[in-house]
């Protein structure tokens, strides 16, 4: 999770290429940059944004002693190993928080479509809304859905192959997956 001022805390994720460069992905865009890995010590450059994070990887490939030369935070942040699946004709089922405090979640479900469209769905109360999203999927583990028809933009990541995990509205609010 990462932290910019004034806003809550985030997914990202990140996409190391075995040339050295990588591919960050958060709410606001996605971003190119170089990495290195000496001993135990992870280098991130963005040169196009002058920022670097550093961190040290522990044994179970955990973020910590974690500095960056910008305004935002990186609270945490874990190596993973998988290679996100295939979204299409698959179903997500899980929950989206309404308020900071988690108290108010809503049922919520995601229908991946040929032409990288879903479909997703919540129910408040008695009433379920099914809202159609154009989606892009990156290297990195990360999705971001919009649609014109909606100031909402979902952006998950891949926190395994079965169980997605993201921010909506504006960072806001969060939501959670698994495949069914």
């Amino acid at each position: 999770m990462l932290t910019n001022v004034g806003q809550p805390s985030e997914f990202y994720a990140v996409y190391f290429n075995a040339d050295g460069s990588l591919n960050w992905s958060q709410m606001a865009g996605d971003y190119p940059g170089k990495w290195t890995l000496q001993e135990n010590k992870l280098t991130l450059d963005f040169p196009l944004l002058s920022v670097q994070i550093k961190a040290d990887l522990t044994s179970d490939d955990k973020f910590s002693n974690i500095s960056s030369t910008n305004s935002s935070t990186i609270n945490s942040g874990q190596l993973m190993n998988n290679t996100p699946p295939l979204l299409d004709q698959t179903s997500w089922k899980g929950s989206r928080n309404l308020n900071d405090a988690g108290t108010a979640i809503q049922p919520l479900q995601m229908e991946f479509t040929p032409g990288s469209q879903v479909s997703i769905r919540f129910t408040q109360g008695n009433t379920t809304t099914t809202t159609k999203y154009g989606y892009t999927a990156t290297k990195s583990g990360a999705i971001r859905a919009a649609s014109s028809f909606s100031t909402d933009v979902y952006f998950g990541v891949f926190t395994s192959a079965h169980e997605m995990k993201g921010s909506w509205h504006k960072y806001k609010f969060t939501w959670q997956t698994t495949k069914q």
